[in-house]
């Protein structure tokens, strides 16, 4: 039994296998396509430079390119990687896939340690490949939905998961608080209705179907408000009455507009008369002050005449 197990302690060391990574195992992609695949870490990796190493043993695994450019050169320009801290996922992207790139890891390198890393398949296909979708990347707003439509040989096995979380097996589930549809109804088609969104639910998930899985990325922005509530604040005096409080929003109509009812009267015309302005019995008031003026030139005048 002591060889067996000395022979699996090697085993491991040359495939590097451990666990501090999450991934999809084996995704379907179409020759000469691209292929964005997600990489979930532990907290505790946040500062910690990541990479993407092409092969299948650990010990010859070749570093196509890293979070720092120093550390790995992308040589043939074919492979893009990004870093989302807060999410604690780095993404890899490989362009202009070959029949030649078959396995990959997602890496972490780790100071006075061996690098941890989690292995992952391309199956690249001449046509349609077994499992895809249209577009990886989702957009959606909070409290509404989205749809994703994974197009597969098979409908009838499917799974709906997301990284680092659940996975929904049946047609209704839920993953964080989101409610999941999955519906079969079409041939060659599931498709996953993600409801109730939040700004939470936003991350990468993965159609399932038999042994592939292909990443779909969903970002649901903030919904901005649609009301706006405006205050006023009048400065009066002691006799008047103040007035705070919202305003009710309305629309200016454009100059010599018409608004007319739906019985088709016309608003504007019927209220005319009760805008025009009679100046025929239009009298500005007096002020005290004008007043006192009238009396004053109105006895100076009278004692001029008595002099007379």
């Amino acid at each position: 039994m002591a060889f067996p197990y000395f022979l699996l302690v090697i085993l491991t060391g040359l495939m590097g296998f451990r666990s501090e990574i999450k991934t999809v195992s084996k995704v379907a992609v179409t020759a000469g396509g691209s292929i964005s695949i997600p990489c979930l870490y532990e907290q505790s990796y946040r500062e910690q430079v990541k990479y993407l190493c092409k092969g299948y043993v650990w010990l010859f695994c070749d570093g196509v390119i890293a979070t720092k450019p120093k550390k790995l050169k992308n040589r043939s320009g074919r492979f893009s990687i990004s870093d989302d801290t807060n999410q604690r996922t780095f993404t890899v992207t490989i362009n202009d896939v070959t029949n030649k790139d078959k396995y990959f890891s997602c890496a972490v390198t780790i100071e006075k340690k061996k690098d941890v890393r989690q292995l992952f398949e391309l199956s690249v296909t001449s046509g349609a490949s077994g499992l895809y979708v249209t577009k990886q990347e989702i957009t959606g707003f909070e409290r509404g939905s989205v749809t994703v439509a994974c197009h597969c040989e098979n409908a009838e096995v499917t799974q709906w998961c997301r990284l680092g979380s659940t996975c929904v097996t049946h047609a209704t589930g839920f993953i964080d608080g989101t409610t999941v549809m999955i519906n079969t109804s079409i041939s060659g088609i599931f498709s996953v209705t993600l409801s109730d969104l939040k700004t939470e639910s936003s991350g990468w998930y993965w159609c399932a179907n038999e042994k592939l899985q292909m990443p779909v990325h969903i970002t649901v922005h903030k919904l901005a408000s649609t009301t706006t509530m405006l205050t006023t604040t009048s400065t009066v005096s002691p006799n008047q009455t103040s007035f705070t409080g919202p305003v009710k929003p309305y629309t200016a109509l454009p100059l010599n507009s018409t608004m007319t009812e739906a019985g088709g009267s016309n608003i504007q015309d019927e209220h005319k008369s009760t805008t025009k302005v009679n100046n025929s019995h239009h009298h500005p008031a007096l002020t005290a002050v004008d007043y006192a003026l009238c009396l004053f030139w109105l006895e100076d005048d009278k004692a001029q005449k008595d002099q007379t």
